[in-house]
């Protein structure tokens, strides 16, 4: 159980990296291509200081709701159901990790 809890962590650590990577991504085409949603959205960014707990909930409805199906671009659709997938199974895995680390102590 302990070695599975040391990979677990390195597992939770790589998938956090590509997550991180993947948000970036994902604000920056925001940015470029819909800059009136990301206005909207009180310019989410993985790395411009200006990230909130509302910025987040705003978010995260913008992704539930699929408002971004509205822009009729097909790449950014994409791009917004791969960020809802990513968030969802990393919210899975790092309960799961969670629910390890605990069960173990």
């Amino acid at each position: 159980m302990v070695r599975l809890i040391f990979y677990g962590q390195f597992v939770v650590l790589a998938v956090a990296c590509f997550g991180i990577a993947l948000h970036y991504a994902y604000f920056r085409t925001m940015r470029l291509r819909h800059p009136s949603c990301w206005d909207s959205l009180r310019r989410p960014g993985v790395f411009n200081g200006n990230w909130s707990l509302l910025t987040s909930v705003r978010v995260i409805r913008f992704l539930w709701r699929k408002e971004y199906q509205e822009f009729h671009d097909d790449q950014f659709t994409r791009l917004s159901q791969l960020v809802a997938g990513y968030n969802v199974l990393f919210f899975v895995l790092f309960v799961m990790f969670a629910v390890a680390v605990l069960v173990r102590f």
